[in-house]
């Protein structure tokens, strides 16, 4: 019996351990929007769906705005779906368009499969995250 016990508390361990894991950054960036002179931060990060080696992620997106004392997290959204084993962020850029003030326009190109890509486009301002139109 007290070796059932052992092995029941071994196993209980092992799986607190494999439990979801924290969203990994993959890439950030600082913007001071203009005219307003607000600073945000823009993570993009992964995260694990399921456990499983060949198993599936998520790219998500996530938007922070400068407070008093460090970054206020306003809101993360998931971008798309992917392949642990094959999908990879290609590139991430911000833009200042022209014609918007107090918000950039975000370009994330994600690899799903080895002969899958896309471009997603967000619109962020220091209050909002969303896709753009």
């Amino acid at each position: 019996m007290r070796g059932l016990a052992l092995v029941l508390g071994a196993l209980a361990i092992c799986a607190a351990a494999a439990a979801a894991t924290p969203p990994a950054v993959l890439k950030s960036r600082d913007v001071k929007l203009e005219p307003s002179g607000t600073q945000i931060r823009l993570i993009v990060s992964k995260a694990n769906l399921d456990q499983k080696r060949a198993g599936r992620v998520a790219l998500l997106l996530a938007l922070y705005r400068r407070a008093d004392i460090g970054y206020r997290k306003i809101k993360t959204v998931r971008v798309a779906t992917g392949y642990k084993l094959s999908s990879r962020l290609l590139d991430f850029s911000v833009d200042h368009s022209a014609g918007t003030a107090n918000s950039v326009t975000i370009h994330l190109k994600w690899l799903i499969t080895r002969s899958t890509r896309r471009t997603y486009t967000y619109s962020a301002s220091a209050t909002r995250l969303r896709p753009h139109s």
